[in-house]
């Protein structure tokens, strides 16, 4: 979830596979990126909207 510009939980562990939503709960519109070998990008997420990441690696 992402609410006042944070991220909540701050860490989260998944297994390869696994499919997580995030929920944004600000006003503003938020990504969700990670770069490097474990690269992914949710693009944007609306305020109110949610997105779902499978995560290969």
């Amino acid at each position: 979830m992402i609410e006042n510009f944070t991220f909540s939980p701050a860490d989260l562990q998944v297994s390869p596979g696994a499919q997580v939503s995030v929920v944004n709960r600000d006003s503003a519109s938020h990504t969700v990126t990670a770069t490097g070998d474990k690269a992914f990008d949710t693009g944007t997420i609306k305020a109110g909207a949610t997105a779902t990441e499978p995560f290969r690696v």
